[in-house]
């Protein structure tokens, strides 16, 4: 729709794989163009582009993501707005939800593109203006003199601010963690390691704030998040005492982005290569302690910690899981009853192109399938309702594994206060579990 709610465009989901786009006319509405249906440059419409005349598509090509706009009068593909290996998401307005820009990782830290040139003036305003910090801007006056902005670095929580233009003045409105002093917090440093081929590895390594770096307890937290950033999982996990890696994946796709099962091969590679060049690299350097490492991942990344297992468990005392997804053959079967935290819209590729996979590859790159070789502790968390993680655990316990099930109130339409105490739960009880596992 566009700003004015009326309906320029919908999108038809076709058993090929291919998307049509639908434009009105009168009472009907009538195929515009199509994209999708190729596994090597599969697309997904991101809604309405900033100039209102034409829809925003996302493209991955090989190891590049591309945005791209198509005209919804001729169907004709206009120049990229974006292209790079590292792209993070798209910008939304907030008052008419165009897409006005991208989100990238370059040099380790979060970057962001605007396509019109005077919003990304204010953006390079306000970097300059705040050295070291991320600034992500959430909205703007009608006329651009007062901008709501986010600014974060590594070791700060976020900070909510409003610059004044005119006046060159910021103005703190709100902190994330007002009670967290900075001398609190871990340091955290750019971890560079080389894959099997021999590219350079760029994570993410927090160290606890006594400063201690030797022999540590470790967590790799699995995350498709590139760069360095505030990370309050990293940061809560490093105050206990761990080192924390946040590996670098060398892959421009997530899960939503997979149309094949050749494709996921090489993604769950990829996971798998990322996570034993950082891993190996920490103990070479007398960092991590091989003997108390273990792997965490939440959503589809709960999904590849548990994969890291299936396919290296001597690397790792324990796992855990949250929310994650472990049977792929379920995720196709159910996805639009998977809640949120699975959800998969029809422009999922890898749900769109459901079709065309074979059950047994189905199994083979599922952990649900894979009780006896998760040989270690597991933790899995999950909300209520959650069959994902009822047939995860029911396989574990088959194999005679040690499991444990967190179960946790589904957030759907809860109040914050609620969701809060779902995060804090979620927290004590992986600490919990990693005390009893690794010793600290």
């Amino acid at each position: 729709m566009d700003g004015s709610g009326n309906v320029v465009a919908r999108i038809e989901a076709l058993p090929s794989g291919t998307q049509e786009i639908m434009v009105p006319c009168g009472d009907q509405f009538f195929a515009l163009t199509a994209i999708g249906g190729d596994a090597s440059a599969d697309g997904q419409i991101l809604g309405l582009a900033q100039d209102g005349r034409s829809l925003a598509i996302r493209e991955v090509q090989g190891a590049e993501l591309i945005l791209y706009p198509i005209d919804l009068t001729s169907g004709e593909r206009g120049e990229p707005f974006f292209t790079g290996a590292n792209y993070l998401g798209a910008m939304r307005d907030d008052k008419s939800f165009r897409i006005i820009g991208a989100r990238y990782a370059e040099r380790l830290t979060s970057q962001v593109r605007y396509f019109d040139p005077e919003l990304q003036q204010l953006q390079t305003t306000l970097e300059g203006a705040l050295a070291g910090h991320t600034v992500r801007m959430f909205s703007t006056s009608t006329d651009k003199t007062k901008v709501l902005f986010e600014a974060r670095a590594p070791s700060r929580p976020p900070v909510l601010a409003l610059f004044d233009v005119a006046q060159s003045s910021i103005a703190t409105l709100a902190e994330l963690y007002p009670e967290v002093a900075e001398n609190t917090l871990g340091s955290v440093s750019g971890h560079l390691s080389a894959d099997a081929s021999g590219a350079t590895l760029a994570g993410m390594l927090v160290l606890p704030p006594s400063g201690e770096a030797v022999n540590l307890p470790t967590i790799i937290l699995n995350d498709t998040r590139t760069g360095l950033r505030f990370d309050e999982m990293a940061h809560f996990l490093a105050s206990h005492g761990y080192a924390v890696l946040r590996p670098d994946v060398r892959t421009a796709k997530g899960f939503g982005d997979l149309s094949g099962m050749g494709e996921l091969a090489d993604w769950v590679a990829a996971y798998q290569d990322s996570v034993a060049s950082g891993l190996n690299e920490l103990i070479a350097n007398g960092i991590a302690d091989p003997e108390r490492v273990c792997i965490i991942g939440t959503g589809e990344n709960g999904y590849t910690a548990l994969m890291s297992v299936v396919n290296s468990s001597d690397a790792f005392q324990c796992a855990i899981a949250v929310k994650g997804v472990y049977d792929l053959q379920e995720l196709v079967d159910n996805a639009r009853s998977l809640g949120s935290d699975a959800g998969y819209a029809f422009s999922n590729p890898f749900i769109r192109n459901h079709d065309f996979f074979a059950e047994a590859d189905l199994e083979q790159f599922s952990p649900v399938n894979y009780g006896e070789a998760i040989n270690v502790p597991v933790l899995l968390i999950g909300f209520d309702r959650d069959g994902q993680v009822a047939s995860m655990e029911s396989a574990l316990e088959s194999a005679d594994q040690d499991v444990e099930y967190v179960e946790l109130e589904d957030n759907w339409q809860r109040p914050a206060d609620a969701r809060a105490e779902n995060k804090t739960t979620e927290y004590l009880e992986i600490e919990r579990f990693l005390a009893a596992q690794l010793g600290r």
